[in-house]
């Protein structure tokens, strides 16, 4: 029979869809392809239809609107993924968060993301409200002295059974494993599927503690005070990928149990851990507050009526220190906090567990509402998070420049006038623009200068905010001084309601695109800078045009002092 024949247009076969179609034109297995012209032309035209076909879906879907944000999103978070890759995060999940199931998944539905793009992650479980109520079964009543539990044979075995169950519930969640269609089609063998737990969980007596003692006559009795942290211990098996929990029972030198303070557990695996931030979630009695997105340690320590007073055990007596001191790194037992002598002013304790974590040397601590579902992932993959980070200052040294600071800010910008990295401004004009420049001053020098200047407003009405002569000493560069003052003059634009941010430059448009800053062309013909700031470019030097978008404020400007990075 002619090859001819085998078409199906020749053999008058009735039309079918396109993918059978597709797949009768298929070379069958084990026999010759052998198709005349017309059969070829046939299948090209077929395989084209469907590829036209596949393309306008593919585009039509990527168009949807959910996509592109999601998208978006995705981009965005990127540089924080990257960031926190292999830090390590301490997370203290309160008893009354435990206590509501949908909160504790939420919750640990964020965790297992986390731990899946590489965070390192020790979670500290309470289990107050537990043990009260299961006191009031047994007929007793929850006896506490000044903020701390006296803890007898009862409320012990109370606590050690709400802190068990608290730890099956959270080994429970980690075990699940992913859906088996995902399972299905990314498995790289074939065979049998075994299932296993989808995260390692791991504890242990890694939490050193002593009792708390006779306190002004008060017998605390089986009570503990956190003595340490076994630190490389907990480390080891961070490096070997486990999650590590911790609870509130601690382990005394006798070998006795002893029921520890949550928030104390938390605070020393912060700060021995020498963790790179730590999150407290919590209720409506944080929320209530009212606190900032962003609140400097310098600033905390006045919601705590001051910078503390510490009690460097082996020593005895409280000592004033005049800086931060990091007591991680002074070996066990050096760490010693009564959050409860802090909590006189009935702050609620995850306020002030952050802010001591921060004074003892964590960079960040985060205040994130366990109420708000996925609130760990906005707080930490979105530019401006959820919560309350209370900070390091990052912003300490950089201030508005004063008369005094002129000749260092001559000296500084001098050299990159020569090599015409920045235009040549007289000492006439640098004194006049004096009150529109912040400087980066350290131990009495200004080390980093900036000019910031409102220039009018934009074609679409918005305030428009130049940023000129960004300078930072050679023996300061790499350390972080150039972003700490452009987040300072970010945070200062939002705050005056500043919608555009705007820089000319020939040399160092790298850098400032690697924060955020788009290239929009050359400056003297751009619409985006009013029309009486580009009549002063100078077209000789060509400046092109950076230009920097804030994205609307949802809710209360107060939003504006929080301070963005990872």
């Amino acid at each position: 029979m002619p090859t001819a024949n085998r078409s199906p247009a020749v053999r008058g076969r009735p039309p079918v869809d396109v993918k059978h179609r597709v797949k009768r034109l298929e070379r069958p297995a084990g026999r010759p392809q052998c198709l005349s012209t017309g059969g070829r032309r046939e299948r090209s035209a077929v395989l084209r239809d469907v590829a036209v076909g596949s393309s306008a879906k593919a585009n039509a879907k990527a168009d949807n609107g959910k996509y592109k944000e999601f998208v978006h999103h995705f981009r965005q978070a990127s540089p924080y993924i990257v960031g926190h890759r292999e830090k390590t995060f301490v997370v203290v999940i309160p008893g009354e968060v435990v206590a509501r199931d949908d909160l504790l998944a939420s919750a640990l539905e964020d965790l297992t993301l986390l731990h899946g793009m590489g965070v390192q992650l020790v979670i500290v479980v309470g289990s107050q409200c537990q043990i009260n109520s299961s006191l009031s079964s047994m007929g007793q009543e929850p006896q506490f002295v000044d903020g701390y539990r006296i803890t007898d044979e009862a409320a012990l075995r109370a606590s050690v059974d709400a802190a068990g169950q608290a730890r099956i519930k959270v080994e429970g969640f980690f075990s699940k494993a992913p859906p088996m269609p995902m399972v299905r089609r990314h498995e790289k063998y074939g065979g049998a599927f075994r299932h296993l737990p989808h995260l390692r969980v791991v504890g242990g007596n890694y939490v050193v503690a002593k009792r708390r003692g006779i306190v002004e006559g008060v017998d605390f009795q089986l009570t503990g005070e956190v003595r340490c942290i076994l630190r490389d211990a907990i480390d080891s098996q961070l490096q070997l990928g486990n999650i590590v929990l911790l609870n509130n029972l601690g382990y005394g030198a006798t070998g006795n149990v002893l029921n520890c303070n949550v928030y104390d557990v938390g605070l020393h695996a912060a700060v021995e851990m020498r963790a790179d931030k730590v999150f407290c979630l919590h209720l409506d009695d944080v929320t209530d507050l009212g606190l900032q997105h962003w609140i400097p340690l310098s600033e905390a320590y006045h919601l705590i009526g001051g910078k503390p007073r510490r009690t460097i055990n082996g020593i005895g007596s409280a000592l004033d220190l005049n800086g931060s001191r990091d007591f991680a790194s002074e070996g066990r037992g050096s760490l010693s906090v009564d959050l409860n002598r802090l909590s006189q002013n009935s702050l609620p304790r995850p306020v002030l567990m952050s802010v001591m974590a921060c004074d003892q040397g964590v960079k960040r601590a985060h205040l994130v509402n366990a109420e708000v579902d996925g609130g760990l992932l906005l707080e930490l993959y979105t530019r401006d998070g959820i919560g309350t980070m209370i900070s390091t200052d990052f912003y300490q040294g950089i201030r508005p420049a004063v008369p005094a600071d002129l000749r260092d800010i001559q000296e500084l910008l001098e050299p990159l006038a020569l090599e015409g990295t920045t235009v040549r401004r007289s000492a006439e004009e640098l004194a006049g623009d004096l009150n529109n420049f912040k400087v980066f001053e350290q131990e009495g020098k200004v080390l980093g200068c900036a000019l910031v200047k409102e220039v009018g407003l934009c074609a679409e009405g918005g305030r428009v905010i130049e940023v000129a002569a960004f300078c930072v000493h050679p023996s300061m560069r790499g350390q972080g001084k150039g972003d700490s003052m452009l987040e300072y003059i970010e945070q200062d634009a939002r705050s005056r309601g500043v919608r555009r941010l705007v820089l000319l430059t020939t040399r160092t448009a790298d850098w400032f695109l690697q924060r955020g800053f788009e290239g929009v062309g050359p400056a003297i013909s751009s619409k985006l800078i009013p029309e009486a700031r580009r009549s002063m470019i100078s077209a000789a030097r060509n400046s092109q045009l950076y230009i920097k978008e804030f994205q609307e404020w949802e809710g209360t400007t107060e939003a504006t002092k929080r301070w963005v990075g990872y």
